[in-house]
């Protein structure tokens, strides 16, 4: 199987606010849908999803073990996502 994106992938409250601020971190774009937001840079490659988590609480640190990060892979377009933690 070919990896065709790999991207990390944060929750958000406020998807809006945080896909803007990275796609201004990037120089790139947002491609929006109602609970999912995909940040683009500026060649248009996916780089950071934003998944919609209505009662995330931002972190002030980092935990010992990262339990927060998520990394998502797609293989061919008609593979599922494979999300690891």
């Amino acid at each position: 199987m070919d990896i065709h994106a790999q991207v990390v992938v944060v929750d958000a409250a406020d998807l809006t606010e945080v896909s803007t601020f990275w796609a201004g971190v990037l120089g790139g774009s947002v491609d929006r849908e109602d609970d999912w937001h995909m940040v683009l840079d500026r060649d248009g490659k996916a780089r950071i999803g934003v998944q919609l988590a209505p009662n995330h609480v931002p972190r002030s640190g980092r935990s010992a073990n990262n339990s927060s990060r998520c990394t998502s892979t797609w293989g061919s377009p008609t593979s599922r996502p494979l999300t690891t933690r």
